[in-house]
């Protein structure tokens, strides 16, 4: 009977109950579940190269779990986990400090800084000099069993020299930084190098030092090494000149179709104030027009003429006389339209091709046509005129246009800007065969068409007042020199020299020249990316914005070598 009743619960299980369904199963449910043991998990992952390193993990696991208890099993791996933690943190300066007055600190390596410690001295420290700390412990745990402590320190600048003494008075002396030649310290050195490297006064170095709490060089020491820094900079600013003008003749002869066509090389130079009204100093600097590296540069001061508005003139004239030293003729010679050098060149060079930029050319061109472009409504007809109001902006386009295809010509370059009349009145018989305008059959104008007289007299009076159409030989020979003007902003203005501040006649000399070593080194470097962006106040702008590489600074790293070879040079 009972063999039948368990074969029967086996094929179709236990008979049903009341208890089995409803507030009865909830509540035995419940029950049960309080009984459970409500343990929270956690998932710990780790990642390793090969399934031995994991073996060989686990193997430690289970062994320090041995050094718990007699089995692995009766160890959890939280209760591993927290002992390991524990063990480390109180061995590595993780757990507070328990350490008893008149014991020794043991080594941390991973060093944690208490509140009350935050304000201690901080110095530098060179490779050799933590080298040379350490075998001197250790030569000294060779022949005694006490520790060194540190007994006594001294800061001279960024260099601290320390004594370290144990209980037997052992004691080691040590500087954080190693000598050079007349018992300079290279650490300071180094710093001092860094200052005049990156355009920093002493001033602004001695906040920075003093609130960051590394020590200061005195300014005594600061001024003792300036006038060698000036001097290899000096030297270091002419080689780089001139490896750049042998660049720039290279360049020039190599694109000549023969070596008998080659006339010289092509040169944009402009001129920097050094303060914003009636500066002492000037800088006047040519860069080569294929390299854009700097070929010449020359800085006037008042010695050399007291009326700064002269200073361009004067500077230029030194620009030839030391390229004729180094036997390099010059072709063409662009400029931002100074009057005086163009007399200069057409009395003294007439050989030489007057070049005016092409943007200092157009600048104004926008705002003189603005007056016949728009105005008061009752002076429409009279001083502008409707039909004119959309071409300001394509008119300077025009000229540009006119400009850079007029092949040298004063009558070409007046011919092409009178065109610009018979252009907008949809009369193409003068354009360029190569303009969309006549290679286009189904051309239609994107301007309004010029069909009142009034308007088209405005036009031609405005066109014929531009400066380009009066003076054409000026500008028949354009080049662009925003590479000379980018020079200005970006080493000098941003960098090295403060148009409100006053340096002396060598100090001045010598950023000018740090400015030149910078530019020649990392112009037209490399860059990552461009990115387009569209401007409403800039609509018509198609360039992008080159994300350059970051600058190198090779010549810095000359100009130390320089310093320390006179200083090994003079031991």
């Amino acid at each position: 009977m009972e063999r039948a009743k368990e074969a029967n619960r086996n094929e179709f299980g236990r008979k049903k109950r009341k208890s089995d369904n409803g507030e009865a199963m909830k509540m035995r449910n419940e029950k049960r579940k309080e009984k459970e043991d409500k343990n929270i998990s956690g998932n710990l992952r780790f990642y390793v190269s090969s399934e031995n390193d994991k073996v060989e993990i686990f193997d430690m696991i289970d062994r320090a779990k041995l050094l718990l208890s007699e089995r692995v099993s009766l160890v959890s791996n939280a209760m591993i986990l927290r002992e390991v933690f524990q063990f480390y943190l109180s061995n590595n300066g993780g757990a507070p400090d328990q350490q008893n007055e008149g014991e020794t600190e043991s080594f941390k390596p991973y060093l944690r800084s208490p509140r009350d410690n935050c304000m201690e001295d901080i110095c530098l420290i060179s490779e050799s000099s933590l080298k040379n700390l350490v075998a001197g412990i250790s030569d000294h745990g060779l022949h005694c069993k006490e520790r060194v402590e540190i007994d006594s320190f001294d800061t001279f600048g960024h260099v601290q020299k320390l004594t370290l003494k144990c209980k037997d008075m052992h004691t080691i002396k040590i500087d954080t930084s190693s000598r050079l030649p007349g018992g300079k310290f290279l650490v300071n050195l180094g710093v001092l190098h860094g200052i005049y490297s990156s355009g920093l006064r002493y001033a602004q170095y001695e906040r920075f030092a003093k609130y960051a709490g590394i020590g200061v060089i005195p300014e005594s020491a600061f001024h003792e090494v300036q006038d060698m820094f000036c001097d290899v900079t000096d030297d270091a600013v002419k080689e780089s000149v001139s490896d750049a003008l042998d660049d720039e003749v290279g360049t020039t002869v190599l694109e000549c179709d023969n070596v008998d066509d080659y006339k010289g090389i092509t040169i944009v130079s402009d001129a920097r104030h050094g303060w914003r009204k009636n500066s002492r100093f000037s800088d006047i600097i040519s860069l080569g027009y294929r390299t854009n590296k700097v070929v010449g540069y020359a800085v006037v001061s008042h010695g050399d003429d007291p009326c700064s508005q002269r200073h361009e003139l004067h500077g230029v004239k030194k620009l030839y006389e030391g390229l004729s030293e180094k036997g390099a003729n010059v072709h063409i010679h662009g400029h931002d339209r100074n009057v005086s050098i163009n007399n200069y060149l057409k009395t003294q060079y007439p050989e030489v091709t007057n070049a005016n930029d092409t943007w200092h050319a157009t600048k104004n061109v926008a705002k003189e046509l603005k007056k016949v472009c728009s105005g008061p409504q009752y002076q429409h007809g009279k001083t502008w005129h409707g039909e004119l109001s959309d071409k300001s902006a394509s008119i300077k386009t025009h000229t540009y246009y006119a400009i850079k295809n007029c092949d040298g010509s004063p009558d070409k370059l007046r011919a092409n800007l009178d065109n610009i009349i018979p252009h907008y009145q949809n009369i193409h018989s003068k354009c360029a065969a190569e303009s969309r305008c006549r290679t286009d059959p189904n051309y239609i104008p994107s301007k309004v068409i010029l069909t009142d007289k009034v308007a088209i007299k405005l036009l031609d009076g405005a066109v014929k007042n531009l400066q380009i159409y009066k003076t054409p030989a000026d500008y028949c020979s354009c080049i662009d020199t925003h590479y000379v003007e980018c020079f200005n902003n970006a080493c000098l203005i941003h960098v090295y020299h403060d148009k409100r501040i006053v340096y002396s006649d060598k100090e001045y000399k010598r950023r000018t020249a740090m400015a030149i070593l910078d530019w020649n080194e990392n112009i037209d470097r490399d860059y990552t990316s461009i990115t387009y962006t569209e401007d409403a106040r800039n609509p018509r702008r198609k360039t992008g914005k080159k994300h350059l590489k970051p600058k190198t600074g090779h010549y810095c790293a000359n100009l130390l070598s320089r310093i320390l070879d006179i200083l090994y040079a003079n031991q």
